[in-house]
């Protein structure tokens, strides 16, 4: 996708170049997508959007446990993206993943919360409906789409299984810092605890790409 942009610069001489809007750097699209003409500021959008959905919608899934509910929470993150992005562009040297997924670790926070809400409010209400555990169907199901890493993220402490969350959706230690509002210290010593634990179970469980991934996080 082509748009024509304007540097200061360029605007004052009325000379126009084409840049590769899925080639900018986050900071700029992020800034273009507020300062923008109007089909410039959509295009920049869209390029952030498909950089970031897969990453956002598998950190949502991994928290949420299911596909309905990842969709719902991916399509809200983005919508209080948009409406934040003039913010960011006030914040000198930010990296634009990090304040992302921050926004996205609060989003998806919401619907965790909200998911508790209604499943003690339906267990209180008719209890008898409540499944005790997974069915054949639901285990055979998540062992071919990869939710078994959620269950085997639900053992651990609360802050180790975040840092790994994050890892699988791809941020660095500093990022995953800022994410949580930790030192890095905190993130390595978390990471490495939370992957002594999953060292101890990966025997038992399938060899996939995803559990590599979640074992050789660092």
């Amino acid at each position: 996708m082509l748009t024509r942009l304007r540097s200061r610069k360029s605007q004052e001489a009325d000379e126009a170049v084409d840049l590769s809007v899925d080639e900018l750097p986050d900071a700029q699209l992020a800034n273009l997508a507020v300062r923008g003409l109007e089909d410039d500021r959509q295009a920049a959008f869209d390029a952030l959007y498909h950089r970031y959905v897969d990453a956002v919608h598998g950190y949502a899934f991994r928290r949420l446990g299911t596909r309905d509910a990842a969709e719902d929470a991916t399509s809200d993150v983005f919508q209080q993206i948009v409406r934040a992005l003039l913010g960011f562009r006030h914040q000198p040297n930010a990296n634009f993943r990090s304040w992302l997924f921050t926004i996205a670790h609060h989003v998806i926070a919401d619907h965790q919360r909200r998911q508790i809400r209604e499943r003690n409010h339906l267990a209180t209400a008719e209890p008898e409906m409540v499944a005790v555990g997974p069915s054949p169907s639901e285990i055979a199901e998540a062992a071919d789409d990869g939710r078994w890493i959620r269950s085997l993220l639900n053992d651990l402490p609360p802050r180790e299984r975040q840092v790994i969350e994050l890892d699988l959706a791809g941020l660095k230690t500093i990022e995953i810092a800022s994410v949580l509002n930790l030192s890095t210290g905190a993130v390595h010593t978390a990471r490495s605890r939370a992957l002594d634990r999953l060292r101890c179970r990966v025997g038992a469980l399938q060899d996939t790409s995803e559990a590599r991934c979640a074992i050789a996080a660092s």
